[in-house]
């Protein structure tokens, strides 16, 4: 089932801020504290409205509508449940 596990702050290309949702793919009955550290459960990131991002692997994000780039910022945003 897929959570959301934490939210970022990002910054993009154009100088705008996002926050960056990030969602983990965990079993029933868990929760976003027993993720485990090696961090071998699925993840997925979208803007928080819902947009679809590109994950990069050097910690980067595109927005797929734009190909706006976008880094992450601190602090970060709260999660909200």
């Amino acid at each position: 089932m897929w959570r959301v596990t934490d939210k970022f702050n990002a910054v993009g290309t154009s100088g705008k801020e996002y926050v960056i949702v990030e969602m983990s793919d965990l079993p029933e009955g868990a929760s976003a504290d027993s993720l485990d550290p090696e961090g071998t459960r699925s993840r997925k990131h979208m803007l928080e409205d819902g947009r679809a991002l590109n994950t990069e692997k050097d910690g980067t994000f595109i927005l797929v509508e734009t190909d706006e780039v976008l880094k992450a910022t601190s602090p970060s945003a709260q999660v909200r449940a």
